[in-house]
């Protein structure tokens, strides 16, 4: 029990020492990615990747000085560790929410592959303007993209 508690003590102490900007990031990112998470873990696929376009099409309250593409990512991997299970997809639909309210163009992809050793793998990222800025993988190129999320939902969804 001392040891959880030291160990969140430290969390807490790194969260203060953050810059206020990063924090704030942060803060915005922990309960989006939770929800995404918990989304994904409740509802059925369709209907969470629905919800998701949904939300990211509210403009958020940024101001002028909106974060940077990279600031959010960062705040999203940074998130990723106090959500249990933020793995790879909900990283990228949280990383797309927050792109999308600050204004940025995203889009989610997921790929797949067939590894000998580990069987079928599926991996999704976030690519901004054609650039990972969510989910890079060392050998991402052994994954075979599949078509966007908007074109599995059956309907355009604006940006």
């Amino acid at each position: 029990m001392k040891r959880a508690v030291s160990s969140w003590r430290r969390r807490i102490v790194r969260l203060v020492q953050l810059p206020a900007r990063e924090r704030r990031q942060f803060l915005r990112a922990v309960p989006i990615l939770a929800a995404v998470r918990l989304a994904l873990w409740f509802l059925p696929l369709r209907t969470a990747l629905r919800l998701t376009c949904r939300i990211r099409d509210r403009r958020g309250p940024f101001p002028a000085n909106r974060p940077g593409v990279h600031d959010i990512a960062q705040a999203v991997r940074r998130a990723s560790r106090a959500v249990p299970k933020a793995n790879c997809l909900p990283q990228a639909l949280a990383g797309q929410i927050l792109l999308g309210r600050a204004g940025h163009e995203s889009e989610v992809r997921i790929g797949v592959r067939q590894d000998p050793e580990r069987g079928f793998e599926a991996h999704a990222w976030l690519e901004h303007r054609g650039e990972v800025v969510l989910g890079e993988l060392p050998d991402m190129a052994r994954f075979s993209p599949m078509p966007s999320l908007e074109r599995y939902l059956g309907q355009h969804v604006p940006r």
